[in-house]
């Protein structure tokens, strides 16, 4: 939404609200130094070139923290449902996406 309206302006849409949103930059730079180190996406990148679908879901594992959580705050179903959905992403958005930082 926020690049959409970026690039094309809206006459019609005075505001826009994002909650819970994630931030669009991530990399630790000088004017960010809150960020994470390149070697995070550098991570991301070799994952989902060696192999896509299981970075994923080791990935979606991990942002769910079914080590500790599976059965008490998150269910196997809900964790499989979010590979099924990032999966069926193309995997040039996931490219561009960890390339992005």
């Amino acid at each position: 939404m926020a690049r959409y309206l970026g690039a094309y302006r809206s006459k019609r849409a005075s505001k826009a609200v994002f909650i819970a949103s994630i931030p669009p930059f991530l990399l630790k730079t000088a004017d960010n130094p809150e960020g994470l180190e390149g070697t995070v996406f550098e991570g991301i990148k070799k994952g989902m070139a060696a192999d896509r679908l299981a970075f994923l879901s080791q990935f979606l594992s991990n942002f769910y923290n079914v080590d500790v959580l599976r059965g008490k705050q998150i269910s196997d179903q809900a964790v499989q449902l979010s590979c099924n959905i990032a999966a069926g992403a193309h995997p040039r958005a996931h490219w561009i996406a960890s390339r992005r930082g």
